[in-house]
């Protein structure tokens, strides 16, 4: 284990994981954004940069090092990077251990289609944020929509995801109010060895793939979401296309066009036959009613190698030189 080096190379990783900080005169107290309550912009989680120990001075999170806060509200990547150049002290036997194997949803977690009639005004809000976005009681059943009123889930949205044999693998919780960070709160969970509701997939079918979980309930039930990690080719869900040989229609956000282009080359490259859904005057799928993304996905055209060439030639500046 590294020792640390520089207080700016902490500050920059700390602000990496919870925001915008504020480092104070001591030179010692770190104030950040807690990733539990996440008051508006006021910085009441405190971490001693000597010695790690942390406390939010508004609903009380606190430990004595940062490993058990970065295990529920950052990447296993950003965790393992803290002890690999930051962390002091010494690791418990499997403390860093995959927490996949013992996932379970937030506390008090429960089904919001069952939480219509209920006068907790937490739990109302997060029903007319879910209305807001044309998600019916349907969706909520099928993507099985959930909320707590406890802890740094409440006035979330939460989205879990299973596997093929009906086991929890990941969840996100969506902040509803769009003031705190960060906006998705996700499990710890290496995201490329999961598939998103892998339960849902036939892989005999054609799979929409989309950006997020709020994207998912515009498209047709035959899909999963990338959640914003990609499609790297080690990951789960480019093995299961690849070993299935499954078509793929790509419905990614229209600022990802590039992005778009790149994942429907590295398909193509394995033979997937690849269609790519324009998803332009929308920001993303999600603001799509679900008539209008399946009448684009009815007129998505096959991705051939020519399309990466007409895409870079659309976006070259005026004037420059083939």
């Amino acid at each position: 284990m590294s020792n640390l080096t520089t207080t700016h190379e902490k500050v920059t990783f700390l602000k990496g994981i919870f925001g915008s900080g504020r480092l104070m005169n001591d030179g010692i107290n770190f104030h950040v954004r807690c990733p539990s309550c996440g008051k508006g912009n006021k910085k009441k989680f405190v971490i001693r940069l000597d010695n790690d120990l942390c406390h939010c001075f508004v609903c009380g999170l606190k430990s004595k090092n940062l490993v058990p806060i970065l295990k529920k509200y950052a990447d296993p990547s950003d965790l393992q990077k803290y002890v690999n150049d930051f962390y002091k002290g010494e690791m418990a036997a499997g403390e860093l251990e995959s927490e996949s194997e013992t996932l379970r949803l937030p506390e008090k977690f429960r089904l919001l289609s069952t939480c219509l009639s209920d006068d907790d005004p937490d739990i109302k809000s997060v029903i007319n944020y879910v209305f807001s976005r044309g998600i019916t009681v349907r969706d909520m059943w099928y993507y099985k929509i959930g909320v707590t009123t406890v802890g740094g889930d409440r006035r979330r949205a939460i989205i879990p995801s299973f596997d093929t044999e009906g086991k929890l693998n990941f969840y996100t919780g969506r902040d509803i109010d769009g003031d705190r960070f960060p906006r998705y709160l996700n499990s710890a969970v290496d995201k490329k060895l999961i598939v998103f509701n892998e339960i849902n997939i036939d892989w005999t079918d054609e799979l929409t793939i989309v950006e997020g979980p709020f994207d998912l309930m515009k498209c047709n039930d035959n899909a999963t979401c990338l959640l914003g990690s990609g499609l790297a080719r080690d990951s789960l869900l480019f093995n299961r296309i690849v070993e299935n040989k499954t078509p793929v229609v790509l419905a990614l956000d229209s600022d990802m066009k590039n992005k778009a282009m790149s994942l429907a080359k590295r398909l193509h490259e394995f033979d997937i036959h690849v269609r790519v859904l324009k998803t332009d005057g929308f920001e993303d799928v999600g603001e799509m009613s679900k008539k209008e993304f399946l009448e684009r996905k009815d007129s998505a055209s096959p991705w051939l190698p020519f399309d990466n060439l007409k895409f870079k030639i659309s976006n070259l500046a005026t004037g420059s030189i083939i």
